[in-house]
């Protein structure tokens, strides 16, 4: 974003921008930018449980765990 105003590209007119992790800073910046939302204290609390178990000589449940996430939309993919 910030390289994007320095070239003087005008976001989100000539691109779009979207972020990750929906930092709370996308949501100050000008424009504010459009995150991907993650579940990050589950994601941990599932990998903590994960790697316990493996400790314990446990065969994982299942290998992939599906958290899901949400698109946060803001100004900076409004077109």
């Amino acid at each position: 974003l910030f390289e994007c105003h320095r070239a003087a590209i005008a976001v989100p007119k000539t691109i779009g921008i979207v972020g990750f992790n929906d930092l709370d800073m996308m949501q100050a910046a000008f424009p504010s930018v459009t995150s991907i939302r993650t579940h990050r204290y589950e994601i941990g609390r599932q990998a903590v449980a994960m790697a316990l178990a493996a400790i314990a000589g446990e065969r994982p449940r299942q290998r992939v765990v599906d958290l899901g996430f949400e698109l946060m939309r803001r100004e900076s993919t409004a077109r």
